[in-house]
């Protein structure tokens, strides 16, 4: 995705891959949520933050992209790249051990 944002070539095909990335990532949020939400987890509020956070970032992208400054929609791309990990390797991490813990199977 980095290389179509800054390839000024083909600002359609970044725009689908947004796109994409972006509805993928509302309906991945809105399940993970629903999951934490139905199991009564304790950290749910401050991980739909996050959510949100990440979320928005994602819109800056298309935004930044939209408006023709691929510089600054790659910087975003990095700072949610980051991010994701992050937050993959802290919050999903702990939602995993919390679930063990209390010895919820996620099906």
């Amino acid at each position: 995705m980095e290389h179509h944002l800054v390839c000024e070539g083909d600002r359609e095909g970044a725009a689908d891959t947004l796109a994409q990335l972006l509805a993928f990532t509302k309906v991945h949020f809105d399940a993970e949520e629903l999951l934490m939400r139905h199991h009564r987890y304790p950290g749910l509020d401050g991980h739909a933050a996050a959510h949100r956070t990440l979320y928005a970032e994602a819109l800056a992208v298309g935004q930044a992209h939209g408006a023709g400054d691929p510089e600054a929609a790659r910087a975003t791309v990095v700072r949610l790249r980051r991010w994701l990990l992050e937050h993959i390797e802290g919050s999903d991490v702990a939602f995993d051990a919390w679930c063990r813990e209390q010895h919820v199977v996620l099906e």
